[in-house]
């Protein structure tokens, strides 16, 4: 009987690539979330603001879904991965702008679409890359790991984003800009 290997997928170096890179981009989306969602309402003073948030992010997963699906298929999925994240790097750096220079919030919300866009775009991409970086045999326990850091980004990228929208707002941005 084969002893079981609790660490098997982090014996595979694209494995270990992807998660750390992976868990960067979720730890900086969270800390995005956290910023956006504080200066809304800082600046407005409106809960409702908060639900436009929701609203812009919410709408292109509802519409994009599909079409993301047909590009992880009929493209290679490294490169639609990859200009995902150039494309979530390039909001958050325009979100960091618009807040350093107190820019409209309109123009907040449209940035929010898009980028909400890309990630969607990019999503299936990304998911489908972890079967071919594993042997089969390693996949459940990848996949297992996988889901730890996603939950785990979860709780800390807030925590991040808190720290530092204490002190700064448009640098959560550039963080999250940095992490992806």
């Amino acid at each position: 009987m084969e002893k079981h290997d609790p660490y098997a997928a982090f014996r595979v170096k694209a494995y270990r690539l992807y998660i750390v890179g992976w868990f960067a981009a979720l730890i900086g989306n969270q800390i995005q979330s956290t910023a956006i969602g504080w200066e809304m309402y800082q600046r407005t003073g409106e809960a409702l603001a908060l639900g436009f948030v929701g609203l812009a992010i919410a709408l292109p997963t509802m519409v994009l879904a599909l079409p993301g699906g047909y590009l992880a298929d009929a493209f290679n999925r490294k490169t639609v991965a990859m200009l995902s994240l150039m494309g979530t790097t390039l909001t958050s750096v325009a979100l960091a702008v618009l807040s350093w220079k107190q820019g409209d919030i309109g123009w907040m919300y449209a940035i929010l679409v898009l980028d909400a866009s890309v990630t969607v775009l990019g999503s299936p991409a990304r998911r489908s890359l972890l079967p071919q970086l594993v042997p089969r045999d390693v996949f459940p326990n990848a996949v297992t790991w996988s889901t730890s850091m996603m939950q785990s980004a979860w709780m800390v990228g807030p925590a991040i984003g808190g720290i530092i929208v204490a002190f700064n707002v448009p640098i959560a941005y550039v963080v999250s800009a940095a992490c992806t």
